[in-house]
């Protein structure tokens, strides 16, 4: 990358691939799954322990250690969580504008594509990694409304494929003709 003292859109973004894609996809999930850890923590801390009758002897700290160990991971958690959110914000940021290079007039142009095609390359990428839709669900949204989707609801599939797979060579296309 040549400086010019400014850095263009492009080169905040940096290199744009399929695995960038994903690593967002499993950032999304890590912070799904902390917030759950979260949630059964709090909700431990939450209810009242109950009350066991036995004549057996027992540690008076244990309910302390556990309470206090409860608090730390909790702490520790929601630091995590934090830090996790705001670097899916910066890539989120990054990504959606890479997506958003897709769908520019100047950009088509340059890329000789149908605009349709490459809209609906932009769409699949949100969906999938933003909105963290599953395959067929893609699919539905794109095609449930065609008279024979029950009936060619493969063939209808690897079109999304293909528009997925296509989204990330038009990505790159559109980055190196920014560049230059």
């Amino acid at each position: 990358m040549r400086f010019s003292g400014k850095l263009t859109k492009t080169e905040c973004i940096g290199a744009i691939d399929k695995a960038r894609f994903e690593n967002y996809l499993a950032l999304m999930h890590s912070i799904a799954r902390k917030k759950d850890e979260l949630t059964l923590i709090t909700s431990k801390l939450g209810s009242p322990a109950s009350i066991k009758y036995s004549d057996m002897p027992r540690n008076p700290n244990k309910k302390k250690d556990k309470i206090s160990f409860l608090i730390q991971e909790k702490i520790e958690i929601e630091n995590d969580i934090s830090a996790l959110e705001k670097c899916r914000e910066t890539e989120r940021e990054k990504l959606m504008l890479a997506v958003s290079m897709l769908e520019d007039p100047n950009n088509i142009k340059k890329l000789y594509r149908e605009p349709k095609v490459l809209i609906a390359e932009a769409s699949v990428l949100r969906l999938r990694y933003f909105g963290m839709f599953q395959w067929s669900e893609i699919n539905d949204a794109f095609h449930s409304g065609e008279p024979d989707f029950e009936l060619k609801k493969e063939d209808f599939q690897r079109k999304i494929f293909r528009y997925h797979g296509n989204a990330f060579i038009d990505l790159k296309k559109v980055l190196q003709a920014a560049n230059n």
